[in-house]
C-alpha cells in the first residue's frame, strides 16, 4: 500500500531521446522537477541505462524513494554500445518498437498498489519521442507543452503555415535575425553557387 505524502505528489515520467546530449538535460530537468516536489520516474532504453549505471550520475539519486529509474527495451538485439550512436537506427527502432513497452511501463507505474508511487500524472519527452503521446493518451495522462512549438512562423518565403516545430531544432526560432538561422540560410545560399 503506498503510503499518504506518496499520493500528494504529481508524478512526472520523464524520456530523452536515447542519443548523446538528450539524457542529460532531461536529467537535470528531472531533477529540478523532484526538487518541486514531484515524483519521477526517469526511463531510458536499457543499452543506455546500463551506461549510466556505470556513471556516477545515479548515485548521487540513491536513497530517493521519489527518484526512480526505468528501463524500456531498446527493440534492437545488439552488444554493440556505439550502436545507441547510431541516430537513424535509434529513430528507426523507437518509432517501431517502443510504443508497446512504454506503453507498459505507464500501465505498470499507474498499479499503484504493486508500485508504492502515485499514479503518473504527466509524461514530460523529448520531442522525437512521439510514441509517448501515444501511450499517455491511451493511459488519460497529460505530456507537458507549452504551445511554443505550434506558433505559426509567417516570414519565410513560400512556407504559408509553417509551425514552429516543422523547422529542425537546431534553428528553431521566432527571430529572423537569430545567429544559427542567418548562418544555416547563408550557407544554403552559397551552397547553391558552388
Amino acid at each position: 500500500m503506498a503510503s499518504p505524502d506518496l499520493f500528494g505528489k504529481p508524478h512526472a515520467v520523464c524520456i530523452p531521446f536515447p542519443a548523446k546530449g538528450h539524457i542529460k538535460p532531461m536529467l537535470k530537468l528531472a531533477k529540478l522537477l523532484h526538487l518541486k516536489g514531484f515524483h519521477i520516474t526517469s526511463v531510458n532504453i536499457e543499452s543506455n541505462h546500463q551506461r549510466l549505471l556505470k556513471s556516477p550520475g545515479p548515485c548521487a539519486l540513491g536513497g530517493l524513494s521519489s527518484f526512480r529509474f526505468e528501463t524500456i527495451p531498446d527493440g534492437r538485439h545488439t552488444s554493440d554500445i556505439d550502436a545507441t550512436q547510431d541516430i537513424p537506427l535509434l529513430c528507426d527502432s523507437a518509432s517501431k518498437n517502443s510504443l508497446g513497452p512504454f506503453r507498459d511501463l505507464l500501465s505498470k507505474l499507474n498499479d499503484s498498489a504493486s508500485m508504492d508511487v502515485s499514479p503518473v500524472t504527466c509524461v514530460v519527452s523529448d520531442g522525437a519521442m512521439s510514441f509517448t503521446l501515444t501511450a499517455a493518451e491511451e493511459l488519460h495522462a497529460k505530456c507537458i507543452t507549452n504551445g511554443y512549438l505550434d506558433e505559426v512562423i509567417d516570414w519565410i518565403p513560400g512556407m504559408k503555415g509553417i509551425r514552429l516545430k516543422d523547422i529542425p531544432t537546431f534553428i528553431r526560432t521566432t527571430n529572423r535575425n537569430d545567429i544559427m538561422l542567418n548562418y544555416i540560410i547563408g550557407e544554403i545560399e552559397r551552397a547553391q553557387k558552388a
